[in-house]
């Protein structure tokens, strides 16, 4: 997957993914803004091509997102419980501090340990 970068510093956004307990943890790295969103999207897309459909975005690395990020990851959110998945987010001051600004707070899962959910649970 090609490395893009940052409008916000110019700094890049990379994304892996590894397997942990019956889930797949997209790890993210990096900045999250409108210039790198779309890698972010893409890599979920195609875990989600290829059948995948309990996830973890792991955020711990990421130094900065905004509103860009936050639309990922509704998004995201929403494509996989459309296809009967599960999707949290691991929880992260910057990401809770935007989910709480723009009042989003009920629309994504944060995760409060990297434990899987149960197929179909809600935090």
């Amino acid at each position: 997957m090609p490395t893009l970068r940052s409008q916000h510093t110019g700094s890049a956004l990379h994304v892996s993914v590894r397997p942990q307990d019956g889930v797949d943890v997209v790890v993210v790295v990096g900045e999250i803004d409108i210039a790198t969103a779309p890698q972010l999207t893409a890599a979920i897309d195609q875990l989600l091509v290829t059948g995948r459909r309990h996830l973890i975005v792991d955020l711990e690395a990421v130094t900065f997102l905004d509103a860009a990020a936050l639309a990922a990851l509704i998004t995201a959110t929403s494509a996989v419980a459309v296809l009967g998945g599960t999707l949290q987010v691991t929880h992260s001051p910057r990401l809770m501090a935007l989910l709480e600004f723009t009042r989003e707070t009920h629309r994504i899962d944060v995760a409060t340990s990297m434990q899987p959910p149960a197929p179909g649970a809600r935090r």
